[in-house]
C-alpha cells in the first residue's frame, strides 16, 4: 500500500518552518524571501539544508534540490514543490 500524505500536513510543516513562532499567520501567497532574509542562495540553502533536514520532511523521504523550486518562489511554490517530490517518489497526496 502506498504512503499517503495530506496536502495541509505538508503546508502546516512548510509554515512552521518558515514562521516558528507563529505559523498561522504565514499566507501562501507570502513571497518566502518575507521569512528567509539573504536572497535567492539562502532561500536555496533554506530548501536543501532545512526543509530536507527537518524531521518530519526527512523521515518521509524529502530530497528537495535549488532546482526544484523557482526563483523568487511564494510559499505556495514550496507547497507545489513538496507535493510534486512526494509524488514523484510514489506518494499519494490527498488535497
Amino acid at each position: 500500500m502506498p504512503n499517503v500524505r495530506h496536502v495541509t500536513a505538508i503546508s502546516a510543516r512548510i509554515r512552521k518552518l518558515l514562521n516558528p513562532a507563529n505559523p498561522d499567520s504565514v499566507a501562501i501567497d507570502d513571497p518566502v524571501s518575507k521569512y528567509v532574509l539573504g536572497g535567492q542562495a539562502a532561500i536555496d540553502a533554506f530548501v536543501v539544508g532545512v526543509m530536507n533536514r527537518y524531521p518530519p520532511f526527512q523521515r518521509d523521504g524529502l530530497n528537495l534540490a535549488p532546482g526544484d523550486v523557482r526563483k523568487n518562489p511564494k510559499v505556495y511554490h514550496l507547497i507545489a514543490a513538496t507535493v510534486r517530490n512526494y509524488e514523484k517518489r510514489g506518494w499519494i497526496v490527498k488535497w
